[in-house]
């Protein structure tokens, strides 16, 4: 089991990656899930739009794209691009803390490789309530360490 964090095209200091690494390996264990290797690509908006439109053909920005990788549906590998210029835009416009926005688009990414979807309103209600209860594990487990 791996959790790494690279950095393309941007600049991002990601604190409590220990804590981080605890919440998502709970957060697989939990939902009947192995924690293969994941790599987390904190990436440009530039970098963002490229992966999009090559493997997507999606011409636009977004804050996240997941892309499982295992051949086993119960192992969690996967390369997840986190665009962040995308997620500090959205802090802004949910009025949000910076750093609780990118935590909360980490474990989505997770959410997604364990069976989450967001497509309909109530897959994206299911979704944040997901998202709110990692969050508030991760903030739980910073306040014990």
């Amino acid at each position: 089991m791996n959790i790494l964090f690279y950095q393309e095209g941007v600049h991002y200091l990601l604190r409590n990656k220990k804590a981080i690494r605890a919440t998502i390996q709970r957060m697989c264990k939990e939902n009947g899930y192995e924690l293969g290797n994941v790599n987390y690509i904190l990436c440009s908006k530039r970098i963002i739009k490229q992966t999009n439109i090559r493997y997507l053909n999606h011409h636009y920005y977004t804050d996240i794209i997941t892309f499982p990788l295992s051949e086993d549906p119960k192992i969690i590998t996967a390369d997840i691009f986190v665009c962040i210029p995308v997620v500090l835009e959205n802090a802004q416009r949910f009025s949000t803390s910076a750093y609780s926005e990118v935590v909360r688009v980490l474990f989505h990414g997770i959410l997604h490789l364990i069976g989450y979807d967001d497509h309909t309103p109530e897959d994206q209600k299911n979704m944040r309530n997901a998202e709110e209860f990692w969050l508030s594990q991760f903030s739980l487990l910073l306040k014990t360490t």
